[in-house]
């Protein structure tokens, strides 16, 4: 599959003439959570040559190819800088995954190192709680159903995470489940319903000690919410340095065909 994940990307910089920095796996194949029909989850960064971003034309930022299960798609480089000046969590998953397809190490260590620096913890923790929220408001008109189960609780552990550590969360919910302190029961629950996702088994299951953790869980979230701190966010010092980065890839990618 690695082969054709490769070749499909190569098409899509013959098409557009474009020139892709960084493509990673994302979705349940990063999460310890993906079974064996799992989509193929793509997600790339790239950029134009210098002579694109000199218009005053707005252009098409993304790019999107579905075939069969494999999924992909990508966000130019400007659209990934605006995006990660707001803490955009797609673009955190993106960064940490552990399966790479295309790479440059310079640019991925910097790429991370100024995600980390420009972090508000406070966006990245109501983005995590909306995601909860509207979840389990899914859940409700479909119980049982273990994929809405699995990104509800994803999603509660990650802003525990947030909260408790003060970082991006990782993609890895094994890792998230350290957030979960109790007797033995609320994990092993938890546990269940990895495995279970993991499987393949798509039929619904009630989880009552789920239930009520997902439900306890979204009260204490919202208080958290409500009293976290304005987090300290120096948007104008964060734009320079990621102007700065821009035009130094810019200049290093450039390329003609």
């Amino acid at each position: 599959m690695r082969e054709t994940i490769m070749n499909k990307l190569k098409e899509l910089e013959q098409e557009h003439a474009i020139k892709i920095l960084y493509a990673v796996e994302a979705g349940s194949r990063t999460q310890g959570s993906f079974s064996s029909d799992s989509d193929y989850d793509v997600r790339f960064i790239y950029m134009h040559k210098k002579e694109w971003y000199l218009s005053l034309d707005k252009k098409r930022d993304s790019l999107e190819d579905k075939t069969g299960n494999l999924d992909i798609s990508g966000w130019e480089l400007a659209k990934t800088l605006r995006l990660l000046r707001k803490s955009n969590i797609s673009l955190a998953e993106w960064l940490q995954s552990d399966i790479v397809y295309i790479r440059d190490n310079q640019f991925e260590s910097e790429l991370l190192d100024l995600y980390k620096k420009a972090f508000n913890t406070k966006t990245a923790f109501y983005h995590y709680l909306q995601l909860a929220k509207n979840n389990r408001k899914d859940l409700e008109q479909k119980p049982g159903t273990i994929k809405l189960y699995y990104y509800c609780l994803k999603s509660i552990l990650a802003c525990k995470w947030i909260d408790r550590n003060k970082e991006m969360p990782p993609n890895d919910i094994q890792q998230l489940l350290f957030e979960v302190n109790d007797n033995g029961v609320l994990h092993s629950e938890i546990t269940k319903l990895i495995n279970k996702k993991a499987s393949g088994d798509k039929q619904e299951v009630i989880y009552p000690i789920l239930n009520h953790f997902i439900a306890e869980e979204l009260k204490l979230l919202q208080l958290t919410a409500d009293t976290m701190p304005v987090s300290i966010y120096n948007e104008r010092e964060i734009t320079l340095t990621l102007d700065s980065f821009f035009r130094k890839i810019l200049n290093i990618h450039d390329w003609h065909q």
